[in-house]
């Protein structure tokens, strides 16, 4: 599946004029002030490439809808290959990428002009205020609900940092500590309220998202996937995309992050969790599956056969 555009209309602004960092400095140096007031105008007037600045008007000057900037909110339910999707996005658009648990650990007047926030949190009044007042573009990444789980189950085993995501709301991951997919307990945790709040999160921006991500197409096609998301942003890389994607192999990502990065490979759930749960699990959270297009069929498997095959994929490291 490609990569998916929103259906909110595309860029919310006309790009008059493009530039970085550099280049707004010295707009904002020619008009003598520090940061462009903020009030409504008529389009600025261009002549051979030089803006035209009426001394009279220029406290009523707001250059911000004109230049657009590389402004970006990855909203994102936890395990979803959130990481390696923002690191090759900010490589390849050359801006600071940044991740926290809630708002309130940004500080959002001290970001750079062009960046990526990462965070998974949810689609609240008061979080789409921010990201509109400050003309900030939203991303989603997602993942088969079920390899989350299981991504969250290896996890939470050595981060006790899951305790963070939306702030301990609907429980923790405390019930997982050894357990494995064949547990009662993975299937309560997996039926909880805080298996359903943290998958709510890639799905309450869906609609909002100018792009959407699927972790599947980013490892089976991560170039063409990684073109679609900058082109849907009106860009160009900054540098050759491979370049990134060399940089950030699961490999190399392992080194950078320790026991973040696992396997890295789609599916797994296909050989580790038994017919009894995939069913269980799907009626649960059905909705969820069916937004983003995943189902639970897949070759039957028993309970002893899953836990089999979870211990052979626990001796890699």
């Amino acid at each position: 599946m490609p990569v998916m555009p929103s259906d909110n209309g595309g860029h919310r602004y006309i790009s008059f004029l493009r530039g970085n960092a550099s280049t707004r400095r010295l707009i904002r140096a020619a008009i003598g002030i520090d940061q462009p007031p903020q009030f409504s105008h008529s389009p600025i007037p261009m002549k051979t490439g030089r803006l035209l600045l009426v001394n009279q008007c220029r406290d009523k000057l707001d250059f911000s809808p004109f230049i657009k900037m590389k402004r970006l909110f990855l909203a994102c339910t936890p395990r979803t290959g959130n990481l390696w999707f923002r690191k090759l996005l900010a490589s390849a658009l050359e801006i600071t990428a940044v991740a926290a648990h809630s708002p309130p650990e940004i500080d959002w007047d001290a970001l750079p002009d062009e960046f990526l926030v990462a965070m998974h949190w949810h689609r609240t009044l008061e979080m789409q205020t921010l990201l509109e007042e400050r003309h900030i573009d939203v991303l989603v990444t997602m993942r088969h609900p079920l390899d989350i789980l299981i991504s969250i189950l290896r996890f939470c085993q050595f981060e006790p940092a899951t305790a963070f995501w939306l702030g301990g709301e609907g429980g923790s991951e405390a019930a997982l500590k050894d357990a494995n997919p064949t547990d009662r307990r993975f299937l309560a945790y997996a039926l909880s309220g805080r298996a359903a709040a943290l998958f709510s999160v890639s799905l309450e921006w869906l609609r909002q998202a100018r792009a959407v991500v699927r972790y599947e197409d980013l490892v089976e096609r991560p170039q063409q996937t990684l073109q679609e998301v900058v082109e849907i942003l009106g860009e160009a890389p900054a540098q050759p995309l491979d370049q990134g994607i060399r940089s950030y192999e699961i490999s190399q990502l392992r080194s950078l992050t320790g026991e973040h990065c696992w396997l890295g490979r789609p599916g797994l759930w296909r050989s580790v969790i038994s017919d009894e749960y995939r069913k269980a699990i799907y009626q649960k959270h059905r909705i969820v599956f069916d937004a983003f297009g995943y189902t639970v069929a897949g070759p039957k498997l028993t309970a002893e056969e899953a836990l089999g095959n979870w211990r052979d994929l626990l001796l890699h490291k």
